[in-house]
């Protein structure tokens, strides 16, 4: 870098312990610089080494943090291990339902409508909903949103699969703006169903 003056002044002073702050700032960056004092100007060159900038290690330890609570968040569990709360107004498809789970599935709850799936939700704590929509008193869809904006004062949230009679279109964009994270149709396969399970837990 090259300075000019139109004064004959003296830019850095470099003389003994009163060195100034900018000769100090040169020396420890190993850089170098020379004054030409003359009669009308002065001319000053400074010299200082290019280095790469040091990474950015704390953003990086950062993330690696953020990451590490994501995938504690994400500890999958077992089937046996978990409590699931089977929403269905329909005994048959409610019995063949726990006929699948209970074999597997250490605890089941059941509710014939949404409104009983609410109080259930208020009194235990589950690890999974599984959630009829076309039901009585109140359906899986508003249930759904009322759990939801239950769990918004919390820092919880049980997942949700949705139980549709078919597979209408439009069926997924109302489970999803409802604050169901899945979703299977009737009939379906007792695999195909935990195959679902064990994806979202």
């Amino acid at each position: 870098m090259r300075i000019q003056t139109d004064n004959p002044i003296v830019l850095i002073n470099d003389l003994g312990v009163e060195k100034s702050l900018a000769a100090k700032f040169i020396s420890s960056g190993n850089g170098t610089f020379a004054q030409e004092i003359g009669t009308n100007s002065t001319v000053l060159n400074i010299f200082l080494p290019y280095t790469n900038p040091l990474p950015e290690t704390k953003q990086s330890i950062a993330s690696q943090k953020i990451e590490e609570l994501i995938q504690k968040d994400k500890v999958h569990k077992d089937l046996k291990d978990l409590k699931i709360l089977l929403v269905e107004d329909n005994l048959i498809n409610q019995k063949i339902t726990l006929l699948t789970l209970k074999p597997l599935v250490h605890s089941i709850d059941t509710a014939s409508n949404g409104k009983e799936a609410l109080d259930r939700f208020g009194t235990s704590n589950f690890d999974l909903i599984l959630m009829d929509i076309q039901m009585p008193v109140m359906s899986g869809l508003v249930a759904a949103e009322k759990i939801r904006a239950l769990e918004a004062s919390t820092s919880s949230h049980v997942p949700i699969i949705a139980i549709t009679a078919n597979a209408m279109i439009g069926d997924k964009e109302k489970c999803l703006s409802a604050g169901i994270d899945d979703y299977i149709s009737k009939p379906f396969q007792p695999a195909a169903l935990i195959d679902k399970i064990k994806k979202i837990i």
